[in-house]
């Protein structure tokens, strides 16, 4: 899955580039700024199963720039950085005749976002435009804020562990639509949906005591509300 997204969001980003040579030299291009709210979707997830163990949805504002390069189809590349603060966890059990395993994992702590949107819009008329893309994002966490702790037994040895998070960094793909409306030349607004299909962010390795699972965090999706000005 994550492959066919990968090879998807290159393909997308080459048609981009190319709708961008072949217009350029003819049609209009702009530089703005943008800032507005984002509201996430975040699970805490156990691996073993990919049981759900909480969900939270974090709203958070978001600031940015990017460029418009078109007129009627525009091509419309962005970079974005939020940051969020994030407070999830809890606990997953398994067990058989021969052994029990309880694990418990709690983040709390910031998350920051860093996001490369390649959008392709069509505008429907003058002041109204949709538009779908592809997104990249950067996930950056503080590790030292995340602990996982682990108890086992198995044929009547116990065993227990506690650690912390080992990762600080993972990235996810994700697909945009949206809709914006032009108030003025200089001033527009929009909405805007980005789905992840499939973002598993590990952020704990493997307990090595019996169960060989891990705790993640994953984002479903997230929306998006703001405004853009055109500064030159």
């Amino acid at each position: 899955m994550r492959r066919l997204i990968t090879i998807t969001l290159l393909a997308y980003g080459f048609m981009a580039f190319s709708q961008e040579e072949t217009t350029n030299t003819s049609q209009d291009k702009n530089w703005f700024v943008k800032a507005g709210l984002m509201m996430s979707s975040v699970t805490s997830y156990h691996s073993f199963g990919n049981n759900k163990i909480s969900n939270e949805a974090p709203i958070s504002p978001y600031l940015g720039i990017g460029g418009r390069f078109g007129e009627k189809i525009v091509f419309q590349p962005e970079l974005l950085i939020t940051h969020y603060s994030l407070d999830i966890g809890g606990s997953h059990s398994d067990y058989s005749t021969s052994y029990y395993s309880n694990e418990t994992v709690r983040y709390n702590g910031g998350v920051t976002k860093v996001s490369i949107p390649l959008i392709i819009k069509y505008k429907i008329s003058t002041p109204i435009g949709i538009y779908s893309g592809v997104n990249t994002s950067f996930l950056l966490i503080n590790k030292d804020n995340g602990v996982m702790n682990t108890s086992s037994s198995f044929n009547g040895n116990s065993y227990s562990e506690t650690k912390s998070f080992d990762r600080g960094f993972s990235w996810n793909p994700a697909f945009i639509f949206g809709f914006e409306y032009q108030l003025n030349s200089k001033l527009s607004f929009e909405a805007r949906y980005n789905y992840s299909p499939e973002f598993i962010y590990d952020i704990s390795e493997d307990s090595n005591i019996f169960l060989s699972s891990n705790i993640g965090i994953r984002e479903n999706g997230s929306l998006q509300f703001g405004a853009n000005y055109s500064v030159f």
